[in-house]
């Protein structure tokens, strides 16, 4: 049974820590951390060295999991949070922190070689050849796969189809998916959640370098797990 999990956010242990995502509901107030829009960052450097507090991306871990989860739909993602300009962008990924043997979606192919062997499937004609190039699948060894990835244009909070300019006096709902996935988290591995600005690569990047203030608590990840309880 696929159930989505409420997995909110809350502060690390002391100041020098990042967050953790935690599935019990928040009776108390909590602060807010926040992280400024750093236009040049890249998708690795959202990612890697994910214990060491940064000014531009916010993370959130899981407890070291105990069993294999699995996730299987589209992850959403909601913060409570004010931002300091008109506008700007936001990037969120989910990512499996584990070292592993892991499909090299990253290298040139993204995780395909085309290699030199044949194979043929019928007879060839004039207009159609029968053979095919064989492939296999490059792997790697890494520390964490990115498993999935989302992105918003804060200006369109009430909607697609509507821009609105920030105001910085004012407290924002940013609801957003990011793209379907089937993926199965290892017992040992680590669930994260990586909040940032504009992503260098696959967005138009940001030249305000605007400041998000997240309300921790009221700012959550729902992921459609597989084999989970449900909390309220």
């Amino acid at each position: 049974m696929r159930v989505p999990l409420k997995l909110r956010f809350l502060p690390g242990t002391n100041k020098d820590s990042n967050g953790i995502l935690s599935p019990v509901p928040v009776k108390k107030k909590i602060s807010t951390q926040s992280f400024t829009d750093n236009p040049k960052q890249t998708q690795t450097d959202m990612v890697t060295n994910e214990t060491t507090v940064k000014s531009d991306r916010l993370v959130y871990l899981t407890d070291t999991l105990k069993n294999n989860v699995r996730l299987s739909g589209r992850p959403k993602i909601s913060l409570r949070a004010g931002v300091d300009k008109p506008d700007s962008n936001l990037t969120v990924l989910i990512v499996d922190y584990g070292t592993d043997t892991r499909i090299d979606h990253e290298s040139k192919g993204e995780g395909i070689r085309t290699l030199t062997e044949e194979s043929c499937w019928g007879e060839s004609s004039a207009a159609d050849d029968a053979c095919y190039k064989e492939t296999e699948k490059t792997i790697h060894t890494a520390p964490y796969e990115v498993v999935t990835r989302g992105w918003f244009d804060p200006q369109n909070w009430k909607s697609i189809l509507i821009e609105d300019e920030l105001r910085p006096e004012k407290t924002y709902k940013f609801q957003w998916n990011t793209l379907p996935e089937d993926y199965v988290f290892k017992a040992g591995h680590r669930i994260g959640v990586i909040v940032a600005g504009s992503d260098s690569r696959r967005t138009v990047p940001s030249t305000t370098e605007a400041t998000y203030y997240v309300h921790l608590g009221q700012s959550y990840a729902e992921l459609p797990l597989v084999g989970v309880k449900k909390t309220k």
